[in-house]
């Protein structure tokens, strides 16, 4: 999934779990991808493939 090596702030997501929409809104590595979600709350994402808490449920959107 080479968006994730793209992903960037602003950029607008979808979870697929929750059946949700969000705008990524800090990213301070890459285990640690903040989203508010459009209908309100927020998400802590890994995005690490080597990483046990991968999550493959976000996908990108739009890039901004």
């Amino acid at each position: 999934m080479k968006w994730i090596d793209e992903l960037g702030v602003g950029d607008y997501v979808y979870d697929s779990s929750m059946d949700c929409y969000g705008i990524v809104r800090n990213i301070s590595d890459i285990h640690n991808v903040f989203v508010e979600y459009e209908d309100d709350g927020s998400g802590l994402y890994c995005l690490d493939y080597n990483c046990k808490e991968f999550d493959t449920s976000l996908k990108l959107i739009k890039k901004v």
